[in-house]
């Protein structure tokens, strides 16, 4: 089959592409990775040979290569990179895959493959590789092609921050991402010579249980005055409510509630912005209320102007609290806290006076343009 052109260059984007996926696992925690040669893995054999302090090691056997990797990863506690070519290769991780599974041992398994639309249609070295373990993957994730999305090293360092925190979660175990390339796979020159080590990252994953995190985040939550509550769609529960106007209360925040959260309406809630869809479509005003903390509970807003607002502050740091603890940030900047959303919020409070309350609203918004367009 035939596909058009892309504006970009594959081989340059492929290789950025596993470059920054490679780094962050590295910089995450990962150690060591298990290659097994093959030509469409180009682009991540390239990346980990360039990867400087990550251990490596070659195979030619798929199968042994996969046990080599489950026995290094439940010696050391840490997720081993596994990858391999497109096509069959993958099948002969199965076993390996199963059995780290069944023992809770976390691996990270990179499935190279061809781009989607040569599925199906009798391409040689091409099979349905998604499904490959299902049953037995924490967690499976297909990438686009990085040639389709400029490379976008900021989605390859989200994945594996996402992939480690899954493979590391409170059931350990492996992880499946399969990562189509296009061809060229690898640009004429390549040069990874300048690539140092990466410095350590925290892994934002979901947190089992509030005790130990309440604590300290109340004593943050406190020491930010430029800070903001965001209430998703799936608040509206009484005690929800009755808990969201105590904590809005107590830390002095202007609050963003999504109408269907059901705090906009009834009881009163001080801070509560009510024109804040419109608000947040002026750039100026956008650009001047940046939070330095956001501490949302539920789902992301449905308003558009909203949901940009929060996305145009990346180093803004994000607090999310889901009973379920999911990822639910489409940025994967925030931190997750796995707790019923009555708890979180009847833990986080800390009460303050209610001037305290009118004083940091006041100096949050700043100036009189919030009053016209419609806060209150």
């Amino acid at each position: 089959m035939i596909h058009s052109e892309f504006p970009s260059e594959p081989g340059a984007d492929n290789l950025a592409f596993a470059c920054a996926l490679v780094a962050e696992f590295q910089a995450a925690g990962v150690e060591a990775a298990v290659v097994c040669p093959g030509s469409r893995s180009t682009p991540l054999a390239l990346a980990i040979a360039g990867q400087q302090g990550l251990r490596h090691s070659m195979h030619l056997d798929e199968r042994n290569a996969a046990f080599h990797a489950l026995g290094r990863a439940k010696a050391s506690g840490r997720p081993v990179i596994l990858v391999c070519t497109s096509g069959t290769a993958g099948a002969n991780f199965l076993p390996a895959v199963a059995e780290a599974s069944h023992a809770r041992v976390p691996l990270l398994v990179l499935t190279a493959d061809r781009p989607p639309e040569l599925r199906a249609w009798g391409a040689a070295q091409t099979m349905e590789q998604r499904t490959l373990y299902s049953g037995f993957a924490r967690w499976i994730e297909e990438s686009p092609c990085p040639s389709e999305m400029g490379g976008n090293e900021t989605y390859a360092r989200a994945l594996a921050r996402r992939a480690v925190a899954e493979a590391t979660g409170p059931a350990p175990g492996p992880v499946h991402l399969n990562l189509p390339f296009r061809e060229p796979l690898a640009p004429e020159k390549v040069d990874l010579a300048s690539r140092p080590a990466a410095a350590p990252v925290g892994v934002t994953r979901p947190v089992v249980s509030l005790r130990d995190a309440a604590g300290g985040l109340a004593r943050q939550l406190r020491a930010v005055e430029r800070g903001v509550l965001v209430f998703g769609p799936d608040v509206c529960d009484e005690l929800n409510v009755a808990g969201a106007i105590e904590l809005a209360g107590s830390l002095g925040w202007p609050v963003l509630a999504d109408p269907a959260s059901g705090l906009r309406s009834g009881a009163a809630l001080g801070g509560l912005v009510h024109g804040a869809d419109l608000l947040l479509r002026e750039p100026t005003i956008a650009a001047a209320l940046e939070p330095q903390l956001v501490l949302r509970f539920g789902s992301l807003p449905t308003s558009k102007a909203i949901a940009s607002w929060l996305a145009s502050h990346p180093v803004t740091q994000t607090w999310l609290v889901d009973p379920a603890g999911a990822h639910r940030d489409p940025q994967a900047t925030g931190q997750t806290l796995r707790k019923a959303l009555g708890d979180a919020l009847r833990q986080l409070q800390d009460k303050k006076p209610k001037e305290l309350v009118e004083e940091r609203l006041e100096r949050l918004m700043g100036y009189g343009k919030f009053k016209e367009a419609g806060g209150r």
